[in-house]
């Protein structure tokens, strides 16, 4: 038996018992907690983290094919929060007997109480999401699935096909009236056009046969004019085509509040509340509420015991080895160039140098218009117009999560950049941008055809314009927008000097293909481990990015006078010029592994050259 202080379990049969079967540990919590049922909630929460938090690693990652009401562990994005939902003691970390979803603006006899269950808990309800964008390799890192916590699920869910029908009772039985039910109001020319009779000729039988008949066509319209959606529109990633599982968080404490595109570790109980759920998300009158609630098949539901949150998708990235030394951090950092340069910057070691800046930069502050710590890139001369996707195609084996983004006209007219608030469905579209902090996002401008834009594409335009000058995205509520703040680098791919203001792009530099690699390229083979190497440097330098750095007075002066000398010869020197060279300053400052170290006068001469060859294309 339990005592009251919840003593943690020590054995690894005790913690696998616990994993397999949490029900039991609840039922003796509830049963010994029954004086102050109004705690229960945390006490059942705070005896699973104590008794678990050395043992994550024992957990199975959730999975569509998890064994039901089992522990899992889950890493995901935040995409949208549902209403919250009212529960009783009965129904504490699980899906079975809750009450509806809570509508503060219905009746309250709708919400009342049995007379055996007096004390009801408020639950909150999040949709979640894998992280989008993220690649193989980072997956890999949490997905090593334990086969022996899975079991097959084909006597508990519903079969493949099924997967996206609401499943309901039979509708002539739940369609039937009470013979005490009071007469409904309905319109007079519909029944005299149904029967030559007034209302008042009829009897009470045939008022409710007719009020039948009617409802019955009105529903058969309403079929036959929507589509139901497909298992993509339904699951509603941000990103097309991504796959993977999501899930329903409901969360018991007040105190935790996650944000859109917050990036989790979710530990939890997973139910799959078959038989509940409407797979088309359209609204029916006869249900009780109607928000978008897919099918417990298609859409786990885990009800949260403890979560780990992370500021970006680089700070789950082990980078052990840089703790102990950082004297292998310059070699390191020349290698990595020359691996962008082989492989996407055609044998440019500027363009590589100027991209690995670009990945390692991180917005820090936002003061008013101007966003710290942002490095937006423009590649021009990228005369491919696969260009990006080769760039891409090389980053997702160095970044956690990255996107290319095609300007095309279609995509313009199609995607929704920003998400969108659905009232009738009430739920929050995803938009593309709603992608997790540290997210890396490739346009390929190349993509973008002549031809008029619609005014959705002009919209969709508009933000990313926003998103490159600010770092921020306006989220659509229709009668209002709520701007966030983001994380999300944007590199830009096109021919000629990109279509966005230059005042808002931080560096625009010309790829000159060469023929041959550089001779001062030390090594042109790159092997598994140079790419755990790489991957676990830009982590390190990101996750250490985010103080101020201190330049030395010699370094301050040396750049003010070379601001000066440079607006005395060209009056398109500007302060935002002097930013640029201030952001490029800092983050090759880091890349070199300086991180608690001053800027000197070596990394401020390495900007100047870096610069003046920039400026001569």
């Amino acid at each position: 038996m339990l005592s009251s202080s919840s003593a943690v379990t020590n054995t690894p049969q005790q913690v696998e018992q616990l994993i397999k079967r949490p029900y039991e540990t609840i039922k003796q919590i509830i049963k010994q907690q029954q004086s102050s049922p109004n705690q229960l909630p945390y006490t059942i929460q705070n005896h699973f983290k104590q008794n678990l938090d050395n043992f994550i690693s024992q957990i199975p990652n959730l999975t569509i094919h998890s064994t039901p009401n089992t522990i899992v562990k889950y890493r995901c994005c935040v995409q949208d929060m549902n209403n919250n939902e009212l529960c009783t003691i009965h129904s504490l970390f699980m899906d079975h007997n809750p009450l509806e979803t809570l509508q503060k603006d219905n009746d309250e006899q709708m919400f009342q109480q049995p007379q055996d269950q007096d004390t009801y808990f408020e639950r909150n309800k999040f949709y979640c999401i894998p992280i989008p964008g993220e690649t193989k390799w980072a997956k890999e890192l949490i997905q090593n699935v334990i086969v022996d916590n899975t079991i097959s699920l084909n006597d508990n869910l519903v079969n493949d096909d099924d997967k996206v029908k609401r499943k309901r009772g039979d509708e002539e039985e739940d369609e039937e009236m009470d013979d005490d039910e009071e007469e409904e109001d309905f319109d007079i020319v519909v029944i005299k056009e149904e029967t030559n009779k007034t209302s008042s000729q009829l009897s009470i039988s045939e008022k409710k046969e007719i009020t039948k008949k009617i409802k019955n066509q009105q529903k058969s319209e309403n079929n036959n004019n929507r589509r139901d959606p497909t298992r993509e529109e339904m699951l509603d990633f941000p990103l097309k085509g991504e796959t993977g599982t999501s899930c329903f968080v409901k969360i018991y404490d007040e105190e935790v509040n996650l944000k859109n595109t917050e990036i989790v570790d979710l530990i939890g109980i997973v139910n799959f509340e078959l038989g509940v759920g409407s797979s088309t998300g359209m609204l029916d009158e006869d249900d009780f509420f109607s928000p978008f609630t897919p099918e417990g098949s298609l859409v786990p539901r885990l009800h949260l015991l403890f979560y780990k949150s992370y500021r970006t998708v680089f700070d789950y990235i082990p980078f052990n080895i840089f703790n102990s030394t950082q004297t292998i951090i310059p070699q390191i950092r020349n290698h990595l160039i020359n691996y962008l340069s082989i492989n996407c910057c055609k044998n440019d070691l500027l363009v590589a140098e100027y991209l690995l800046l670009h990945l390692l930069s991180r917005v820090r502050s936002y003061q008013f218009d101007v966003t710290l710590g942002k490095f937006i890139l423009n590649i021009m001369n990228c005369q491919e117009i696969d260009f990006a996707r080769q760039v891409n195609n090389v980053l997702e084996t160095i970044l956690p999560a990255v996107h290319v983004l095609d300007l095309s006209n279609e995509n313009l007219d199609n995607l929704s950049f920003v998400p969108v608030k659905d009232y009738d469905l009430d739920k929050l579209k995803a938009g593309v941008f709603q992608l997790c902090s540290g997210t890396h996002l490739i346009v390929n401008e190349n993509a973008l055809t002549e031809g008029n834009l619609s005014e959705k594409a002009v919209r969709n335009l508009t933000s990313l314009a926003q998103l490159i000058a600010l770092q921020k995205i306006d989220y659509d509520y229709k009668y209002h927008n709520f701007t966030m703040q983001v994380n999300i680098p944007v590199l830009i791919c096109s021919k000629g000097r990109t279509l966005f203001h230059d005042r808002d792009v931080n560096c625009i530099v010309q790829l000159t293909p060469q023929e041959q690699p550089s001779t001062s390229n030390t090594s042109l083979t790159f092997t598994k481990e140079d790419l755990v190497m790489f991957r676990e440097y830009i982590a390190y330098t990101v996750t250490h990015n985010d103080n101020d750095i201190k330049i030395n007075e010699e370094v301050k002066q040396a750049i003010q006078q070379t601001f000066v000398n440079a607006r005395l010869k060209d009056n398109s020197i500007t302060e935002k010029t002097l930013h640029d060279w201030l952001t490029t300053t800092e983050l090759l400052h880091l890349s070199l592994g300086n991180i608690d170290k001053e800027v000197d006068m070596n990394t401020w001469n390495h900007v100047v050259n870096l610069e003046t060859e920039r400026n001569k294309r």
